[in-house]
């Protein structure tokens, strides 16, 4: 209950650059492994991130509440690794996927990123969806699989269960998402590294 509460502030679409910097800074956990993870090798920033504020500002409101989202969830208790790799690819396979259809939809990561909430937590994803007070349009890639990001996580599903013969997605060729897949994987292993070292 205290991650889907903290996840549910990250995520109100109404919530502030203010309101973020101050909700990962009132915890002090929280706010450490927000800070170590930014300046890790998997991120690569060019220069030493030193607060919340300066991270806010460098990488941009949308990349901070993802990385919140993801260490909010990596501080669950007893959830295998493979979950946790497993959310990764796929936030930056709908990533890649959602920016060649539409570049001003920031939503993919998102999706993919949450998608696994259901594993983590043991709980149908409509309950999850109604307590994190969600935008429209990630609700319904979530639970009806509808929009381009709800395309995206559909197209990532079918790549993990190895349908290559049934892999679509507007645009893209199958070759492409492969590619896509092998990127997204090589990024998600480094951060994953990087997340168990903070």
């Amino acid at each position: 209950m205290v991650v889907l509460r903290l996840l549910a502030k990250l995520n109100r679409p109404d919530t502030s650059i203010h309101e973020i910097e101050t909700l990962i800074g009132q915890d002090a956990a929280l706010s450490y492994k927000t800070l170590r993870y930014i300046n890790s090798a998997a991120v690569g920033m060019p220069r030493k991130i030193e607060s919340i504020g300066q991270a806010v500002i460098m990488m941009g409101l949308r990349r901070i509440r993802a990385w919140a989202n993801l260490l909010v969830m990596t501080g669950l208790k007893n959830r295998p690794q493979d979950h946790y790799l497993m959310a990764l690819v796929r936030a930056h396979l709908c990533e890649r996927l959602v920016e060649r259809a539409n570049p001003q939809d920031d939503t993919g990561f998102t999706v993919g990123l949450l998608s696994i909430l259901d594993l983590l937590l043991s709980k149908p994803m409509p309950e999850i969806v109604q307590e994190l007070s969600l935008s429209d349009q990630i609700n319904a890639a979530l639970l009806m699989g509808e929009g381009i990001s709800g395309k995206a996580l559909h197209c990532a599903r079918q790549v993990e269960a190895g349908e290559w013969h049934l892999i679509d997605f507007p645009g893209v060729d199958r070759d492409e998402i492969y590619q896509l897949y092998l990127a997204a994987s090589e990024q998600a292993f480094q951060e994953q590294q990087s997340l168990q070292e903070t």
